[in-house]
C-alpha cells in the first residue's frame, strides 16, 4: 500500500512540472498568424479579418476601413419623362446602388396630331371629335354631338308565361339593342300528371297529381298502410353468455323498421386442452383443469407431481485467482435439503487493472502500460495500441484564395497536425469596377460600358465601339434652285452639332398633270389632239389623237316619232360642215321610258311591282310579291359548350319559296351567344320586302352524362357528372307504357335519393340540368334513360319434408325471379336446382339420413339483364 502511495505522489509531481513548463513556453513565443476568414469592406460598412496563431490557437481581429462611394462621372437617366409626368436623372456609385446629384427632368407635354378623329353619336352616348397625342396616345374630345335616341323594334317574348308566374314581352332598340319597353303576360293554367304512390308498412298510399309545368302537387285516392312483416331471425345486439340470456333485433322485410327479441343462454363450452392453474415445487404439488372457452369456469381439477430440487454449494475451501477450492456440502436452494458432499470449486482468475503508463502511445506508434491484479497484487506489462489520427471536424484554412489563385483547406489531426481531405477552395469573385459609357458624336466613335477587376486589373466586360452617329443634315439655304431637268445647289446644316456643307440638290423632274389638255379640238371633218403637260415648264407628253365628232343634225319638215311609232323629216343636214344627211330623214320610234314602282311585301300583306311608261303612261307590266310567311331558325335550343352559337336563318314566302339573304334581308344576332341564356335574332327586310322580324333561341345546360345508381330496398340513390353552368337538376320517372314523365324532385347537388319505393321493383329514371337566370329557367336535354331496380328483400325461407323431398317456401321479395341452390356443406360449392317466379319450390328426392344446405336468391331483371339481387340465409335440411 505504501509503495502505491509513493507512486501516486510521483505521478502528480511530474504532471505539475509538465503543466508549468508548457504554460511558460507558450507565453513566451511570438504568434505566427495566418488568415482564417475575411469580410470585405463595402462603400459604407467596414470589413474584418480574423487571424489565428498556428501554434497556440490565439486569434486576432483586424478592422478594414469602408471604401466610400465611387461615383461615375456620367449622368444616368433613372426614369424617363413622359407627356404628363416628370423624369429623374442622377450619378450612380460604380460599386453599390447609391445615387447623388439627383435632378428632375421636366414633363414633355402632349404632341397632338393635326388630324381629328370623328366618333359618331349613339342612341344614348354623345358623339365628338378628338385629337390624339403622337407620343402617349392620350385622346382629348371636343365638339360634342347630341345622342340620336332609341328606335323601338317589334315585341319579343322575353319570358314565357307559366301556371305560377306571369310572362314578359319587350321591345328593343333596332340600332343598339337596348330595352325600350317591357310588359307582363297573364299566367297559364296547371297541366297535371298522375303518379300512384304505393302504401308502406306505416304510411298510406295515394295518387299524386303533379303539374308538369310548375311542379305543384295534390294527393287523392288514399289507401291504408300494409303493416310490418318481421322475419324469424335478425341481428344480435346483446350476445348471450354461458349463464345469461341475449337479445337480437329483427327488421321489417318491407320498410326496415326494427323490434327486439330475447336469445337463450349458451351454456358452458369447455376446452379440450389442460390449463396449468398452479405450478408444482419440490415440496408442494401443483394443479391443472379444463376451462370454459367463454367464461373461464373450471372442471376436471387434477393434482400435478412434485418438482426436482435445485442444488447449490454452501461450504468448503475458497478458490484463489490461480488455484481451485472445494465445497463439502450441496443443498437445495428452495427447501434447504442436503443433496451431496465433496464438490470441487474452480479458480476465480485474476482481475487486472491498469496502474501506470510506461510508454505513451502516439497516432502511429504503440505504447505500454503496467497492470496489477486487484485481488492478489500480481503485476504484468501490456502493450497499448497506436492511437490513430483524430481529425478535427472543422476545416482549417491552409491557404486563403484570391481572385487569381485557388486556396486550400483540410482537416488536421488534433495530436500531430497531420492533414487529410485536402480540398481546393475556388477563387474569389473579382472586385469589379464599372468603366463608364462614352457617348458617340456625329463624327467620333463612342464606347459601351465595361468593367475590370480593381485588384488584378483583369478586363471583366470589354468595352465595345459605338459607331459615330453621322450628321443629320437638313437644308438651311438654297444657293441655286433646281429645275425640272437641271440640278441645284443648297447649304446643309446638321441638326445635332451645327456643322455645315454644300450639297447638290437633285433635279425636280417633270410634274405631269393627271388631267388631259385639248391642244386641237376635233370637228366632224378633222381629228383633234390632246396631251398631258408639266405643271412647271409646260412640256407635253402622251400626245393622243381625238376622234372626229358626230355631225350636228338639223331637220326640216319634221314629224316627231312617238313611243311606238316612227317619225320622218323632209331634209337633214350638218349645221357645221353643210353635208346633206339623207339617212337621217327616217326617225325611229323613241320607245317607252319605263318607270317601276315597288310596294314592298310585309309579313301580313302581299306587295306589288308595277312598271309604267313615263312618257305615254301605258302600264307595261305588273307583278304580285308574295307576303313573308315564315322566319325560322335552324335550332331553337343549343347545349352549352362555351362556344359561340349562330343558328342559320331561313325565310320563306307564302308560296313556300326560300328567299335569298343577299336580295331581301340582313341578319343581326345578339352579342355574346356563348353563355346560358336567351338570345335574339333580328331579320331586317329591304328591296321588295319591308319590316323587321325577331326570333329567339336558347343556350341551355348540356345533357347530363354518367348517370349511375346505388340501390337500397326502398330507395335508389342516383349520381351523375357535373354539368357546367347549371343551377340545379330535375329528376324524372318515366312511365314506359304511356310514355309520360313525372317530376320526382329537384336538387343542386349531383346526387339524389328517390325514396319510398317498393323493394325489388324496376324504375326508369332520367335527369335533366337547368339554369335559372332572373325569372327564366333554361332546361337541357334529359340524360339517357337509366333502368334501375331497388334491392329485393332477402327471402326468408322455411322448409318441410314430403315424400323424401324438401318443400321450400318464402314470402314475395318484389317483382323477382328466384334461383334455388343446393350444397352438401355450408361453405359449398352450391349447385343451381332451378328457377321460378313462384314463392315455393320442391327439391328432388334425396337419400334418407342425408343433410343438404339450401339457399334462395331473388333476382330483379329487366329483359335478360339482372339489375339487382339478394340471397337468403343458408337453410339446413335433414332428410328422414
Amino acid at each position: 500500500m505504501k509503495h502505491r502511495q509513493k507512486q501516486g505522489c510521483l505521478l502528480g509531481l511530474i504532471c505539475a512540472l509538465t503543466f508549468f513548463c508548457v504554460f511558460f513556453a507558450q507565453g513566451a513565443h511570438e504568434h505566427p498568424l495566418f488568415l482564417i476568414s475575411r469580410t470585405a469592406p463595402t462603400c459604407e460598412q467596414p470589413g474584418k479579418e480574423i487571424l489565428r496563431c498556428s501554434r497556440c490557437g490565439y486569434e486576432e481581429t483586424k478592422t478594414l476601413p469602408a471604401q466610400g462611394h465611387d461615383y461615375s462621372g456620367g449622368i444616368t437617366v433613372d426614369r424617363n419623362a413622359t407627356c404628363e409626368t416628370a423624369g429623374q436623372q442622377s450619378m450612380h456609385c460604380t460599386r453599390c446602388s447609391a445615387k447623388t446629384n439627383v435632378s428632375t427632368i421636366a414633363p414633355l407635354g402632349h404632341d397632338f396630331s393635326e388630324t381629328e378623329t370623328v366618333v359618331a353619336p349613339t342612341c344614348t352616348e354623345y358623339g365628338y371629335t378628338a385629337r390624339t397625342c403622337k407620343r402617349c396616345g392620350a385622346v382629348v374630345p371636343r365638339q360634342y354631338t347630341d345622342p340620336t335616341g332609341h328606335s323601338p323594334g317589334v315585341w319579343v317574348i322575353e319570358k314565357e308565361t307559366t301556371c305560377t308566374q306571369t310572362g314578359v314581352r319587350a321591345r328593343y332598340c333596332t340600332v343598339c339593342g337596348a330595352l325600350v319597353e317591357q310588359r307582363s303576360i297573364e299566367k297559364a293554367d296547371h297541366a297535371y300528371t298522375d303518379r300512384i304512390v304505393a302504401p308502406t308498412c306505416t304510411a298510406s298510399g295515394y295518387t299524386l297529381r303533379t303539374c308538369r309545368n310548375c311542379g305543384a302537387q295534390t294527393k287523392t285516392n288514399t289507401v291504408k298502410a300494409t303493416g310490418h312483416s318481421f322475419p324469424a331471425h335478425g341481428t344480435i345486439t346483446n350476445a348471450p353468455t354461458c349463464t345469461a340470456k341475449g337479445e337480437e333485433t329483427v327488421a321489417c322485410t318491407f320498410c326496415g323498421s326494427t323490434k327486439t327479441q330475447s336469445l337463450p343462454a349458451l351454456g358452458h363450452s369447455y376446452a379440450a386442452e389442460w390449463t396449468i392453474d398452479k405450478a408444482s415445487t419440490c415440496t408442494a404439488k401443483g394443479e391443472k383443469s379444463h376451462h370454459c372457452i367463454r367464461c373461464d369456469k373450471r372442471k376436471d381439477v387434477t393434482s400435478l407431481p412434485l418438482a426436482d430440487h435445485v442444488a447449490v454449494a454452501v461450504s468448503g475451501t475458497a478458490p484463489t485467482c490461480e488455484s481451485a477450492g472445494t465445497a463439502d456440502v450441496t443443498r437445495c436452494a428452495v427447501c434447504g435439503k442436503t443433496l451431496s458432499k465433496g464438490t470441487t470449486v474452480p479458480a476465480r482468475g485474476h482481475s487486472f487493472q491498469q496502474s501506470r503508463v510506461l510508454t505513451a502511445a502516439t497516432c502511429t506508434e504503440k505504447g505500454s502500460a503496467e497492470l496489477y491484479c486487484t485481488v492478489c497484487g500480481k503485476t504484468e506489462t501490456k502493450a497499448l495500441p497506436a492511437l490513430g489520427h483524430s481529425y478535427s471536424e472543422e476545416w482549417t484554412l491552409d491557404k486563403a484564395p484570391t481572385c487569381t489563385a485557388q486556396g486550400e483547406q483540410s482537416h488536421h489531426c488534433l495530436r500531430c497536425d497531420k492533414r487529410k481531405d485536402v480540398t481546393s477552395l475556388p477563387r474569389t469573385e473579382h472586385f469589379d469596377v464599372t468603366d463608364p459609357v462614352e457617348n458617340p458624336t456625329c463624327a467620333e466613335k463612342g464606347k459601351t460600358a465595361g468593367a475590370h477587376c480593381k485588384i488584378c486589373g483583369k478586363i471583366l466586360i470589354a468595352q465595345k465601339d459605338i459607331p459615330a452617329r453621322g450628321h443629320d443634315f437638313q437644308r438651311i439655304a438654297t444657293l441655286t434652285a433646281p429645275t425640272c431637268t437641271d440640278k441645284g445647289r443648297g447649304l446643309m446644316g446638321c441638326k445635332i452639332c451645327g456643322a455645315t456643307e454644300e450639297q447638290d440638290l437633285p433635279a425636280l423632274g417633270h410634274a405631269i398633270s393627271e388631267d388631259w389638255t385639248v391642244d386641237v379640238p376635233p370637228t366632224c371633218t378633222a381629228q383633234g389632239e390632246q396631251s398631258r403637260r408639266c405643271t412647271r415648264c409646260g412640256k407635253r407628253t402622251e400626245i393622243t389623237r381625238l376622234p372626229r365628232t358626230e355631225h350636228t343634225v338639223v331637220y326640216e319638215g319634221i314629224i316627231e316619232p312617238t313611243c311606238t311609232a316612227a317619225g320622218r323629216a323632209d331634209r337633214a343636214y350638218c349645221s357645221v360642215c353643210g353635208k346633206e344627211l339623207t339617212e337621217k330623214t327616217s326617225l325611229p320610234a323613241k320607245g317607252h321610258a319605263p318607270q317601276t314602282t315597288v310596294t314592298p311585301a310585309t309579313a301580313k300583306t302581299d306587295g306589288r311591282t308595277e312598271t309604267v311608261c313615263g312618257v305615254c303612261g301605258e302600264t307595261l307590266s305588273a307583278q304580285s310579291i308574295p307576303r313573308i310567311k315564315s322566319v325560322t331558325l335552324s335550332a331553337k335550343q343549343f347545349a352549352f359548350n362555351g362556344k359561340k352559337r349562330t343558328p342559320a336563318v331561313t325565310v320563306k314566302d307564302k308560296n313556300g319559296k326560300t328567299l335569298k339573304k343577299a336580295d331581301c334581308y340582313t341578319i343581326k344576332y345578339s352579342a355574346g351567344r356563348k353563355q346560358i341564356g336567351r338570345y335574339r335574332v333580328t331579320v331586317t327586310f329591304f328591296g321588295n320586302y319591308a319590316g323587321k322580324l325577331t326570333r329567339t333561341f336558347d343556350i341551355c345546360p348540356a345533357k347530363v352524362t354518367g348517370l349511375q345508381f346505388t340501390a337500397k330496398t326502398n330507395a335508389l340513390v342516383l349520381q351523375w357528372n357535373t354539368v357546367t353552368g347549371s343551377s340545379g337538376y330535375k329528376i324524372y320517372l318515366h312511365n314506359t307504357s304511356t310514355g309520360s314523365a313525372t317530376l320526382l324532385g329537384k336538387t343542386k347537388k349531383t346526387a339524389f335519393a328517390v325514396k319510398n319505393l317498393l323493394p325489388g321493383a324496376v324504375y326508369t329514371l332520367c335527369v335533366r340540368a337547368y339554369t335559372k337566370l332572373g325569372g327564366d329557367t333554361f332546361s337541357g336535354k334529359c340524360s339517357a334513360d337509366k333502368v334501375c331496380a331497388t334491392k329485393p328483400l332477402p327471402p326468408a325461407v322455411t322448409s318441410s319434408l314430403k315424400n323424401g323431398k324438401a318443400v321450400l317456401q318464402w314470402k314475395p321479395c318484389g317483382d323477382c325471379v328466384y334461383e334455388i341452390y343446393v350444397a352438401d356443406k355450408k361453405n359449398g360449392p352450391f349447385t343451381l336446382l332451378g328457377t321460378t317466379k313462384k314463392t315455393s319450390f320442391t327439391s328432388p328426392a334425396f337419400s334418407r339420413g342425408s343433410v343438404k344446405q339450401f339457399k334462395v336468391k331473388a333476382l330483379v331483371r329487366a329483359k335478360k339483364t339482372v339489375l339487382n339481387s339478394s340471397g337468403s340465409e343458408i337453410l339446413t335440411v335433414r332428410f328422414r
